[in-house]
Parts: C-alpha cells; structure tokens; sequence
C-alpha cells in the first residue's frame, strides 16, 4: 500500500550537510504494522514523515496505490492526507493547548467535509475507542486538564476519526509510564485487527514484539536490518541489531550485556559501513565498501559484510 524507494532526505545546518536518510527502502502492505527501530537521531522520524509526503527527500520517490506521494495534487491529495495520519511523539506540541479536546479532533473532520452532526457522532465513538470515557466529559476539558496518558489517546482518536488506512505512529508511548503502555499498545492492537495498516516508531524493540509483524532497523540513516518480528528478536544479524537486542533489560541481578558497540570518536568512513567506527566485528573491508542488502534467509535481510 505504502512503499518507500531509495529515499535520501539531507537537511542543512550552516554550512554543513547531514544526511538524515540515505537511499532507504521500506514497504508496508495492506493491514501490516511495521515497526522501525533504532537509537536517537537514526532518521526513523524523518523517513516516517517522508512517507507521508510531510518531509520532501532529495532523491527517492513514496508509492501509494501506485502513486507517487510528492507528485500528487487536487483531489487525489485530500484523499492521501484523509487515508494516511501521523501521530506525534510528544501531544503536548502537537495539540493546541487552547483548544477544547472536541475541537482538535474535529479539525480533519471540518476540512474533509463532515457535517457537525456527523463530526458529533465520529468524535464521541472515537473517544470511546481510546478509553476516554464518558466522551461529553473529555470532548469538553482542555489538553492542559488531562495527563499525558489521556493527551496522547486523544492524538491517536484525532488519527483515527478518518478511519486511515496507514497510520505513522512516532514513539506514542516513550512519554508513557509502563502501567499505562499496554492500553496504548492494545489500541494498536485493535486498529491491526480491523485491517489499518501501521508503521510503529520506536527505540524499544522489545514494545514493538508485542504489536508488528516486521521491524525494520535503523542506523545514521541507513536500513541496516529488516525482517520478521521473530527473526528480528530471535536471530538478530547485523552488530547494531544485536547491540539493539542485548540492551533490553533482564530482571538479573548479575546479568551483563552480550554485545556492547565500541566507545568512540573516531568519524564515520565516507565510503563504508557507518557502524564501522562503533562495532565489534569490524574487518577492513568495512572501511571503504558499503556493504548491500543481502537476503540470508527467506524475508530476513541485512547490510553487512558478515554476510
């Protein structure tokens, strides 16, 4: 349904240039949740916005249904922005702190048409769906009344008051305590069982396990890993996924970290593996060959010359 093809986006600070996304390729089928895994400033969020066309690449193209996303216009385009949502990572910069819960959700359901009968009905069920109970109590209060756990239900019922077919979330629950995780996570859950397609943001593999199919890997921009969940969490190729995977904490007093990346300041090769200044397993060929995409088992993939 959504399919990303050798995207590249570069964002300029001064006079340097920082390549945020290089040449990464990532497909998301009909009622397919994807997760996309990776530290801080890996490109996860921007390859996430590219998808929807809110972040244009230098080089690359997004399909959808067979479309090119940044060449769309006119009617096709409102039907893009009414099927595919985002939801942020933090709702208190996303959601307008002066305004009541009904208007913000309302928003999209003004712009697309609904008749205020209608946005009643939708933006009432919608709260319902996210636990927000009654919804005439919290379609009235004002983002600042509600914790964060509410606010960011609020922004996944603004997402999907559309009924999307895709929807990016950003880390909707790393602002969360863990208590209230699995009622956000169960709402993924429910929207994957009426069929919306997902791609799910975030730097804990062990919260995507619970709700993707796939998980992508993320590393300075490159797609470094991708595969099953299973294969992913099970069988974990490439050093910066198995470093991604050893860091998941274990209720063990005495337990230690198998694959620890190296410590350094050592600069990225311009032409080889960027993991290569930071990883265990480093061999020269590393430092001036990019390695490729290699399939070592069936739907399992990994850049690295391990392979």
């Amino acid at each position: 349904m959504i399919e990303a093809e050798k995207i590249s986006v570069e964002f300029k600070s001064g006079d340097r240039k920082i390549n945020a996304v290089k040449e990464a390729n990532i497909t998301i089928g009909d009622g397919e949740s994807i997760g996309l895994a990776g530290e801080s400033g890996s490109g996860k969020t921007t390859l996430g916005k590219s998808l929807l066309a809110l972040v244009k690449p230098k080089e690359g193209k997004v399909l959808w249904n067979g479309k090119n996303v940044f060449k769309i216009k006119g009617k096709d385009l409102k039907n893009f922005r009414r099927e595919n949502q985002i939801i942020y990572q933090d709702p208190f910069d996303s959601i307008d702190i002066r305004m009541r819960i009904y208007d913000v959700i309302s928003e999209g359901l003004t712009v697309q048409g609904f008749s205020k009968q209608e946005q009643r009905e939708i933006i009432y069920s919608a709260l319902k769906s996210v636990g927000l109970n009654p919804p005439e109590a919290y379609s009235n209060a004002f983002p600042t009344q509600l914790s964060g756990g509410q606010l960011q239900r609020v922004a996944i019922a603004r997402s999907i008051v559309l009924n999307p077919k895709f929807i990016v979330a950003d880390e909707p629950v790393s602002m969360l305590d863990v208590s209230i995780r699995s009622g956000i996570l169960q709402i993924f859950q429910d929207m994957k069982e009426k069929g919306t397609s997902s791609l799910i943001i975030s730097h804990d593999i062990s919260t995507l396990a619970y709700v993707v199919d796939k998980i992508y890997i993320m590393y300075l921009g490159h797609v470094v890993e991708y595969g099953t969940t299973q294969q992913i969490i099970e069988k974990p190729l490439h050093p910066y996924t198995q470093a991604l995977i050893s860091a998941i904490p274990i209720p063990e007093p005495n337990h230690e970290t198998e694959i620890k990346l190296v410590e350094t300041n050592e600069p990225v090769p311009p032409k080889g593996c960027p993991l290569y200044p930071r990883c265990p397993f480093r061999k020269n060929v590393c430092l001036d060959n990019e390695p490729k995409m290699t399939e070592v088992e069936p739907g399992h993939y990994v850049s690295c010359h391990l392979y």
